[in-house]
């Protein structure tokens, strides 16, 4: 054995995990190790997966939420007062260029 491998005891109930060992008494004698890391890594693999996917999952809704809330706010006619108050700031120091480019002339 060498140095970087590991020995752990693996303990499993033949009857209340009969799947288990079914799975494992249809190997072949000498491959049991190789399998189980098969196994466990393919475990790992879908895990992680699922994880992603429930995040990803999980920041469309919240996003897809957060978009329907402003379209309801839009459709209400209601508009966010640091929005209003940022619109009228704007509206009194706007300029009409309009009126600057008739007046260039005179």
């Amino acid at each position: 054995m060498d140095d970087t491998d590991v020995r752990k005891v693996f303990v499993y109930n033949k009857e209340k995990d009969s799947d288990i060992h079914s799975w494992i008494e249809s190997l072949p004698q000498r491959s049991h190790s190789e399998f189980i890391r098969k196994a466990i890594r393919n475990y790992i693999t879908s895990e992680q997966q699922l994880s992603s996917n429930s995040s990803d999952k999980f920041n469309l809704e919240e996003r897809v939420s957060s978009l329907e809330r402003e379209l309801e706010v839009i459709k209400s006619g209601n508009q966010n007062p640091m929005i209003n108050k940022k619109d009228a700031e704007n509206e009194r120091n706007f300029i009409d260029a309009s009126e600057i480019l008739k007046n260039l002339g005179k």
